[in-house]
C-alpha cells in the first residue's frame, strides 16, 4: 500500500461546509485508490477565518488528518498572517518529520516556508517531495507595495525569494496549475529537467447537468463570482456599465456576485447605475441559479494580476457561459483554441464597452458558444477527469528518487 502525505493548510476538509478544493478531490481520489493517507494541514481555516476541530471531520477520516496549531489572522494582507505562516510552517514540518514510517511520496503546496522546509527534507532523507504552485509567492506580495516602493518590498523579501529558488530546485518534481506557472517554477529553480514538471488545471466538480437554459434572447447579463479584491478590475465593468447606462442601454445587466474591501467603494461607484446589482455572497446553488439566468461571464483581472488560468474560468465554463476575459496567455489561447470567449485587453474600458456591445447584437450564439463550453468542460476539465489523472501519473507510478 502507498504512502502518501498531502500537505496543504488552505483547502476545505472532509465535513467542512465550503466548496471542495484541489486538495479535497485528491484527498477523495487517493482515499478510493486505497493509499495510506495522511493530510497535514492548519487548525485555522483560511477562507473562514473560523478554528477547525476534529470533531467536524467525518469519524472515518480522522486518523488521516492532522491540524495543526496556527495563529489566526484577518484579511488577505497583514503582517500578522505573514507571521502566522512562518509559525505553521514550522509546525507542519515538524509534524512530517514525526510521522513513523516516513511517506513514500510528499505533495506539498503552501506558504514559501512551508514548501521550503519540505523540499529540503524529502531531499535530505530520499524522500519523492513534488512541490505544487498555487499563486506566485513571493512574488505577489511585491505587488501589493504602491509601484515606486516595489524594489524596496523585493529587498524586504529577499529571504522569501531565495527560499523560493531552493524549493523548485530540491523538489523531486514540481507541478502547478497552469503552464505559466509551472514554467515560472522551474526557471526559478534554474531547472532544466522538463521530464520532471508537470500541470493540472484548478478544475471543479460536475454540480449541475447539462440542460439547454431558459435564458432572454433580449436582455444579456454578464456575471461576475468572485472575491472583491485588489487583482480584480470591477472598476472598469462598472465603468462600462454607467456608459451603457447613459445611453439608455437597458438590455444589458451586470451581476456582481461577491465580497472584498472593494464592495464599498464598487456599490458606490455604481449607486445610479440601475443596470448593476450586487446579490453578495452566494452558496453553490444559489450562485449557480443565478448563473443559470446569465449568459456572459466576466473574467476581470487588473493589468498586473499574476494569474494564468483561475478556477474562475472553469466554474464559467460549468456554468454554460460565454467568457469574456482579461488575462493574456494560457487563458486566452484556452478560450480561443475551443472557441468559447473571447478576451480584451486589461483596464480598457472603450475595448470592453465593444465587445459587449457585439455580444448584445448576437444573444443567440453567445447562448451556443456557453452551451459549448459546458460541453468542453464535461469532456476535458471535470474535476473527476482532471484529478484522477493528476494521481495516476504524479502519485501512483513508480519513480526512482534521484
Amino acid at each position: 500500500m502507498r504512502s502518501i502525505v498531502l500537505i496543504n493548510p488552505f483547502d476545505k476538509l472532509p465535513g467542512e461546509e465550503f466548496r471542495d478544493q484541489r486538495y479535497t478531490f485528491l484527498y477523495d481520489t487517493l482515499k478510493r485508490r486505497g493509499c495510506r493517507l495522511t493530510w497535514i494541514t492548519s487548525d485555522f481555516h483560511h477562507w473562514s477565518h473560523q478554528r477547525r476541530s476534529y470533531e467536524a471531520v467525518p469519524a472515518q477520516d480522522r486518523n488521516a488528518v492532522r491540524l495543526v496549531p496556527t495563529l489566526p489572522y484577518t484579511g488577505g494582507v497583514s503582517l500578522r498572517r505573514l507571521v502566522s505562516h512562518s509559525l505553521l510552517s514550522l509546525r507542519m514540518w515538524r509534524e512530517l518529520k514525526r510521522l513513523s514510517p516516513r511517506p513514500d511520496i510528499v505533495l506539498c503546496s503552501g506558504c514559501v516556508e512551508l514548501m521550503y522546509l519540505v523540499a529540503l527534507w524529502g531531499r535530505r532523507h530520499g524522500i519523492r517531495v513534488i512541490v505544487d504552485v498555487i499563486d506566485l509567492w513571493p512574488d505577489l506580495f511585491v505587488l501589493a507595495f504602491p509601484a515606486h516602493m516595489r524594489r524596496f518590498g523585493r529587498l524586504l523579501f529577499a529571504p522569501w525569494f531565495y527560499l523560493s529558488q531552493r524549493t523548485y530546485e530540491y523538489a523531486a518534481h514540481v507541478t502547478s496549475v497552469s503552464k505559466a506557472y509551472t514554467l515560472w517554477a522551474m526557471r526559478r529553480g534554474k531547472r532544466e529537467d522538463w521530464e520532471n514538471s508537470s500541470h493540472y488545471y484548478l478544475c471543479c466538480r460536475k454540480d449541475t447537468p447539462l440542460v439547454r437554459p431558459s435564458k432572454s434572447r433580449q436582455t444579456l447579463r454578464c456575471l461576475f463570482a468572485g472575491q472583491f479584491g485588489f487583482s480584480y478590475d470591477l472598476e472598469t465593468v462598472i465603468e462600462v456599465a454607467g456608459r451603457l447606462w447613459e445611453q439608455g442601454r437597458t438590455d444589458i445587466e451586470f451581476v456582481l456576485v461577491g465580497d472584498g474591501y472593494k464592495k464599498e467603494e464598487l456599490v458606490r461607484a455604481a449607486r445610479s447605475v440601475a443596470t448593476v446589482t450586487f446579490p453578495g455572497w452566494l452558496q453553490p446553488p444559489a450562485l449557480a441559479d443565478i448563473a443559470a439566468h446569465c449568459h456572459v461571464a466576466l473574467n476581470c483581472y487588473t493589468a498586473e494580476a499574476t494569474q494564468s488560468v483561475p478556477t474562475k474560468i472553469f466554474d464559467y465554463m460549468q456554468w454554460g457561459l460565454y467568457i469574456l476575459n482579461s488575462l493574456s496567455g494560457e487563458a486566452q489561447e484556452l478560450l480561443e483554441r475551443y472557441e468559447i470567449g473571447s478576451t480584451y485587453r486589461a483596464e480598457d474600458a472603450s475595448q470592453l464597452y465593444t465587445q459587449i456591445s457585439q455580444l448584445a447584437g448576437d444573444i443567440e450564439t453567445v447562448i451556443i458558444k456557453g452551451l459549448h463550453a459546458r460541453e468542453t468542460f464535461d469532456a476535458e476539465f471535470d474535476a473527476a477527469v482532471v484529478y484522477e489523472r493528476m494521481v495516476d501519473e504524479l502519485l501512483m507510478e513508480d519513480v526512482a528518487i534521484g
